[in-house]
């Protein structure tokens, strides 16, 4: 039996994939919708320092998250690097792409992982940011006023056709709002985009081209608006985002629409 409170006897990591014919795993006991198949997988999610932690009875189980295989024609650029705080996609293995829901959760008993060691290849440490990243914003993350919203439909749809198509370049979609709460219909919001892109991307002038073409037609969009305010549509590398931007600076999230309400009354993030 593999002492997991000992990483040097295990394999077991955040993000290491759980085949679904571990010995003693009983998928067909859980409520999982659609099922899974032979290509299918768990990707394990619970932090390292749970898989070690030496008292058993506060770890029993670990959190697995269903990774269904999908065929490369189902790939979809608006899923990658967490976009959507519900969704994500992420290539494992050999490069096959598995999707994953933010609402599927399964709760596997420790002995399981016990009795058997990982022999799965590692994740990427790239991949691993990103679940984590994506992991943490289904509770973690800004709401936009659902006026500004509703003002800017004609661009998230002009927004998810591009980022489905070439948005692979792009690592996070920003974006400055004054005011940040909600307006009468006669006033008008300013909107600045940012589309950022990961350092080594930024650099291949083919990718740079692309982002900036996705960035000019939302811009087109956005100017078409009422209601809006644009001051452009901004291409940036993660290197030029400074910690002091963030805080003027809000995490467009894709399929993510409501907000806080009008009335105030409520300053609970609607999800």
């Amino acid at each position: 039996m593999l002492n997991l409170s000992d990483p040097k006897q295990h394999n077991w990591r955040q993000g290491a994939t759980v085949s679904l014919r571990m010995p003693g795993l009983c998928i067909t006991d859980c409520k999982i919708d659609p099922p899974l198949g032979e290509q299918d997988a768990l990707l394990m999610i619970c932090h390292d320092c749970d898989i070690c932690c030496q008292e058993r009875e506060e770890e029993p189980t670990f959190e697995c998250m269903p990774a269904r295989r999908i065929a490369e024609a189902d790939f979809d650029g608006n899923l990658l690097a967490g976009r959507s705080p519900r969704r994500l996609q992420l290539r494992l293995g050999d490069g096959e792409v598995y999707a994953l829901r933010a609402n599927e959760r399964l709760m596997v008993a420790r002995e399981l992982f016990e009795q058997t060691d990982c022999n799965s290849p590692a994740i990427s440490r790239e991949n691993l940011d990103v679940l984590r990243l994506w992991l943490r914003r289904r509770y973690d993350r800004t709401s936009l006023p659902t006026e500004l919203v509703e003002r800017m439909r004609k661009v998230d749809k002009i927004l998810h056709k591009k980022l489905k198509a070439r948005g692979d370049a792009v690592c996070t979609v920003w974006l400055k709002v004054d005011p940040e709460g909600e307006l009468c219909n006669d006033e008008s919001y300013t909107v600045e985009f940012y589309f950022v892109m990961n350092v080594d991307d930024y650099a291949k002038p083919d990718k740079k081209d692309q982002t900036r073409q996705a960035a000019a037609s939302v811009s087109a969009a956005l100017a078409k608006c009422d209601g809006i305010h644009s001051e452009g549509v901004q291409v940036a590398s993660e290197a030029d985002i400074r910690l002091d931007d963030l805080h003027e600076l809000i995490r467009w999230d894709l399929e993510d629409y409501l907000s806080y309400r009008s009335d105030n009354s409520n300053l609970t993030p609607q999800a």
